[in-house]
């Protein structure tokens, strides 16, 4: 019936910086698109970072402490589209 449905995962290691660490992230994206209007037109969806988890997310260690620092992006984005051929 022509629908077409795409699953993107990117994950991104722990990794060593000059104060720590940053730590693993990840993202799910899924995309969805549907012929409509007897195929002259097309419906779309997607949802970027499903499970919103592709914040970076340091440990800072120092003399004396140590600190967790989250930083949420917008990342996490539903869209809906339609498009028609004349």
């Amino acid at each position: 019936n022509g629908m077409q449905f795409q699953v993107s995962l990117s994950y991104l290691g722990d990794r060593n910086i000059a104060q720590g660490e940053q730590l693993s992230r990840s993202s799910v994206d899924l995309g969805f698109t549907m012929p409509i209007l007897e195929g002259k037109g097309e419906l779309i969806a997607s949802i970027t970072d499903l499970f919103n988890d592709f914040a970076i997310r340091q440990r800072i260690i120092g003399a004396g402490f140590n600190a967790t620092y989250e930083n949420y992006f917008e990342t996490q984005v539903f869209s809906v589209g339609a498009k028609y051929a004349f």
